[in-house]
């Protein structure tokens, strides 16, 4: 996109200069004419730089700002992984803490069963 506009510009300046050289040409009588069309010729090349400067800044403002864009979706995406992450270790998490609380209770039970079972008299 820069790239066309600045060929699009370069054109146009060429265009431009041009048609100041052939006025240089046709009009050289005098020398206020010369200096007149000197002048002219600066202008246009001034504008002519203002208008192409526009143009590529205007062009790549744009491609940064689509850039930029993409990097923030991007950032975006790999935050939502960074939550789904985060939402799994704290359901594994729950899961071992429950199943240490439910070995917990077997090792408990089982210690009162063979307690029981050592209390009773011999049969």
């Amino acid at each position: 996109m820069a790239d066309a506009a600045a060929t699009t510009v370069d054109a146009v300046a060429t265009t431009a200069d041009a048609a100041v050289t052939a006025a240089d040409v046709v009009d050289t009588t005098t020398t206020a004419d010369a200096a007149a069309m000197t002048t002219a010729d600066a202008a246009a090349t001034t504008t002519v730089d203002a208008a192409a400067t526009t143009m590529v800044d205007a062009a790549a403002t744009t491609t940064v700002d689509a850039a930029a864009t993409t990097v923030g979706a991007v950032a975006t995406t790999a935050d939502a992984a960074a939550t789904t992450v985060d939402a799994v270790v704290t359901t594994v998490d729950a899961v071992a803490v429950a199943t240490v609380a439910a070995v917990t209770v077997v090792a408990a039970t089982a210690v009162a069963v063979t307690a029981a079972a050592a209390a009773e008299p011999p049969s």
